[in-house]
């Protein structure tokens, strides 16, 4: 049987219907089961019900900082710091910031190029006037920090 992947929303009674989403799921025979959510709030007793459950891993994002007590291996957290990076760079040269949150595929795609153990870095990371770049310009650094500048800010444990 394939893996399964839930997206998860809100805490209290929402809780409760995960849990017995997941029960009804594991009775029916999945056997691998992943989950994610934007904002890891994660409320007691969160922790402890993922810790128990059979969800494999739980991805949120550090929009919302995790207490080192709630870090367990199950919990992967990933860093917003080079979506919210690319995003004023593209405020600050009058780019598109709606194209970030493009559902087309090859743009989702080129977004995994922001992991930083991907080769060649971010795909936003053209030539810089700084490097000699488009306009040959080498005097002159436009003042905007890189991505991986940006990346390198966040504490590598927050990756």
């Amino acid at each position: 049987m394939k893996p399964l992947y839930l997206a998860l929303s809100g805490g209290g009674a929402h809780a409760a219907a995960h849990a017995g989403v997941l029960r009804a799921l594991e009775r029916e025979g999945v056997t691998e089961m992943y989950a994610c959510a934007t904002h890891g709030v994660l409320s007691d007793p969160a922790i402890e019900r993922i810790r128990d459950s059979v969800l494999r891993e739980v991805v949120i994002t550090d929009s919302i900082p995790l207490s080192p007590a709630k870090r367990i291996p199950k919990v992967t957290t990933l860093s917003v710091a080079p979506l919210i990076g690319e995003a004023i760079r593209r405020i600050h040269r009058g780019e598109s910031v709606g194209a970030l949150f493009s559902s087309e595929v090859s743009f989702t795609q080129e977004m995994l190029l922001w992991d930083e153990g991907a080769e060649g870095g971010s795909p936003f990371d053209g030539p810089r006037p700084a490097d000699g770049g488009e306009d040959g310009d080498r005097g002159d650094d436009d003042g905007e920090p890189s991505s991986s500048d940006l990346a390198g800010a966040v504490p590598s444990g927050d990756r």
